[in-house]
């Protein structure tokens, strides 16, 4: 809605870009960029507005392979400033660019693709790197946390340089970690201007441990000898293990407290929690 009033004040700025396929019913035009553009003129055109019943298009006529076709629409889209207001789906989307560049008929190298990338985007050079570096290196599990927004992008940053087997330990304690039951309670609203406001003991206990996991793991990346490193990660992987065992604990207690309804329990516990 907000786009078709945009096109209503000032027009269209870009053209949808079509191409024509044969199908059993006849020859149909096939959108191939512009879908956000499309739902607006259809949504201008249901409230009356017929200005819009006929439109400028931009025509491909060549015939397209699929990954031609996949390239005009990642081109299109990585033009548009805010193009991929989503940042996970935006470094899929440069990676998957680049990653057709390589194919027929374009054949670049992966620097060659990765140059074209930044030529046509509104990104910063510097992001797209580090979006396709995310993309390429990082494994699937450790992906998945940051798509869920468990992780951040600069921790994940670090982690990526890990050997695989280690990207896959960390994952692993990462998950283990997402899934303790914190019981907190969602249909609670809080304001506060503190970070921790709002979070019950258990969950600010989760967050400092994997605040302390996350900064262990960058000692172990600092470490000047491979038997350094090794010690250090080590380090690292047993004091997860352990402080998990004791999260385990403490969110245990704190669920009997809540399913018992007492309040005066949760508050000394979360007193306690506020003490340590």
């Amino acid at each position: 809605r907000i786009l078709a009033e945009d096109i209503k004040r000032n027009g269209l700025m870009h053209n949808l870009v079509v191409f024509p396929e044969q199908r059993e019913e006849g020859m149909v035009y096939v959108l191939l960029s512009g879908e956000r553009r499309f739902r607006a003129l259809n949504y201008l055109q249901e409230k009356g507005d017929a200005t819009w019943n006929i439109v400028n298009c931009n025509v491909v006529i060549t015939p397209l392979s699929k990954n031609e076709r996949k390239v005009l629409l990642y081109s299109a889209n990585l033009q548009v400033r805010g193009g991929f207001s989503d940042e996970a789906i935006r470094r899929q989307a440069i990676a998957e660019f680049i990653t057709c560049l390589q194919k027929e008929p374009y054949n670049m190298s992966r620097e060659e693709a990765l140059g074209a990338t930044k030529s046509v985007s509104t990104v910063n050079p510097r992001t797209i790197e580090r979006d396709a570096r995310i993309e390429e290196k990082l494994e699937g599990k450790l992906k998945e946390l940051l798509n869920d927004k468990f992780l951040t992008r600069s921790e994940c940053e670090t982690y990526l340089r890990f050997e695989a087997d280690k990207q896959d330990e960390i994952a692993n304690r990462f998950e283990k970690l997402q899934a303790v039951d914190c019981h907190s309670d969602d249909t609670e609203s809080h304001s506060s201007d503190t970070e921790d406001a709002g979070k019950n003991y258990v969950e600010v206990l989760r967050d400092n441990l994997h605040d302390a996991f996350r900064e262990l793991l960058y000692d172990a990346q600092r470490q000047g000898t491979t038997k350094e490193y090794e010690a250090a990660y080590k380090k690292a992987i047993l004091y997860f293990d352990d402080g998990l065992a004791e999260l385990k604990g403490k969110a245990d207690e704190y669920g009997k407290a809540k399913v018992s309804s007492q309040p005066k329990e949760i508050s000394a516990i979360d007193y306690e929690g506020k003490k340590e």
